[in-house]
């Protein structure tokens, strides 16, 4: 969605690259402040809800998000980059230790590998399918917006649907696994 929104936001709206690079620099340090603070959440109230409730609130977030960068208006644009920057950044301060702690010590580096990179080859694809499904004009977005929303929810439930491993040392990951 990033790559998707950065070309809807400067072919689409004609917003000036430079205004949403800063935009997109912003997030990305204010994103980086809070990944820690969300990393310690997780360890206070599990992985789980913290990965998960990132990803249905990123998923809420598309169309106010599109809407103010259709906006045009620079100052907006940083706000709600910062506001997505620190949300969806929840999810990443929890997905290595969650996506580690899934696995016993023997196939941990090999499940974590092979599940994260298959995401991440199928990702590879989403601004294509996103650029395919856009409509026309300023609102061609929509379409775009709900297919994002989608795939976050589906990770919502995806890592809803994991169990919980705060608090659970590995040997006892590695003991059920074993059991």
């Amino acid at each position: 969605m990033g790559v998707f929104i950065l070309g809807y936001a400067t072919g689409t709206v004609k917003v000036p690259a430079i205004q949403m690079l800063v935009a997109s620099v912003v997030s990305g340090v204010v994103g980086l402040v809070a990944l820690p603070l969300w990393a310690v959440l997780s360890d206070r109230i599990g992985r789980r809800p913290v990965f998960a409730g990132s990803m249905v609130v990123t998923g809420l977030l598309w169309v106010p998000l599109f809407i103010i960068v259709g906006s045009g208006n620079f100052l907006l644009i940083v706000v709600a980059s910062c506001v997505f920057g620190v949300v969806a950044s929840a999810a990443n301060g929890v997905g290595a230790s969650m996506y580690t702690e899934m696995f016993p010590t023997n196939v941990r580096y090999t499940g974590v590998a092979i599940g994260t990179q298959l995401g991440f080859l199928i990702a590879g694809f989403a601004p294509a399918i996103e650029r395919a499904i856009q409509g026309e004009g300023t609102t061609g977005w929509v379409p775009v917006a709900v297919f994002a929303a989608v795939c976050m929810f589906i990770a919502a439930a995806s890592a809803w649907s994991s169990r919980e491993t705060m608090g659970v040392e590995l040997a006892v990951i590695d003991e059920g696994a074993r059991a």
